[in-house]
């Protein structure tokens, strides 16, 4: 009786921690146009494309852990930064953009594995109550992420 008990508690407690549909894979669907690409004052620019972004458990919130492609090998410092403060907007939807720095000097497209970046984004608890979705931007496409 207690293991079923227990199990039902744990199974219960995870269904709360992954609100944006666990820890399936998230298409990324084409934007309507393709964003500007050139560098922000900070040096940085929207990565080419978006290949997944994943919802994970952390403690006191979720993790947003994406995976764009640049256009050529060299790019780093990858991030995904919140616009409007991380406010959501009228409709509940937090917008970030996949931001990474170009290298100082032009490389040949190279391989995709050689291409990927990895960026994440920590969302508390309380600021995951006001929230209804994501979306993140790249140059070419968007994922949209809801509850």
């Amino acid at each position: 009786m207690r293991s079923v008990l227990l199990t039902l508690i744990l199974l219960v407690a995870g269904c709360s921690l992954l609100p944006f549909g666990g820890n399936s894979r998230n298409a990324a669907t084409p934007a309507a146009e393709v964003l500007p690409t050139r560098p922000l004052a900070d040096g940085t620019e929207l990565v080419a494309s978006l290949k997944t972004v994943v919802p994970e458990p952390a403690l006191r919130g979720i993790i947003l852990r994406g995976t764009g492609l640049a256009q050529s090998p060299g790019y780093f410092s990858a991030q995904m930064r919140a616009l409007n403060d991380g406010k959501p907007d009228e409709n509940g939807i937090v917008t970030f953009e996949f931001r990474v720095r170009p290298p100082g000097v032009d490389q040949p497209q190279g391989s995709e594995a050689a291409r990927e970046v990895l960026a994440a984004a920590f969302v508390s608890d309380g600021d995951l109550e006001r929230i209804a979705g994501f979306r993140i931007l790249s140059a070419t496409n968007i994922v949209n992420l809801r509850r």
